[in-house]
């Protein structure tokens, strides 16, 4: 038979250990969801910094294009990519500074920027 101590010990020790393996099991849970949340916004950051790339290259091309034929036509590229440019780049902006790496985006505000002046300006009008 088992002693009356063993009993008076174990069972309160067996439910303390079932309570720390509980606890650990939801924080655990959570810290699964805070990546699994983080993963997906740095997911949707990858896919507007890349839109906001190519939108910066279809623009480089068509002013490479203007400059060497002189055909307006290829312009459109570029001006529809400024304005297009300039919402992604603000979403991009607002996420990248939410996450604390505000530095990372600073080249593509250079280009953004030069990109946008050079068409406000009209120096392809």
């Amino acid at each position: 038979m088992i002693p009356k101590v063993a009993v008076q010990i174990g069972i309160p020790t067996l439910l303390l250990l079932i309570a720390c393996d509980a606890f650990l099991a939801v924080n655990h849970l959570r810290s699964s969801h805070k990546m699994t949340a983080l993963i997906h916004e740095s997911s949707a950051i990858q896919k507007n910094i890349s839109a906001v790339l190519q939108d910066l290259i279809d623009m480089e091309t068509s002013q490479r294009g203007y400059l060497l034929t002189g055909d307006p036509a290829y312009l459109q590229p570029y001006r529809g990519g400024a304005g297009q440019d300039r919402s992604r780049f603000r979403r991009t902006s607002y996420w990248v500074g939410q996450s604390g790496t505000a530095g990372t985006i600073v080249r593509v505000a250079v280009r953004v920027s030069g990109c946008v002046k050079t068409v406000r300006d009209g120096a392809f009008n």
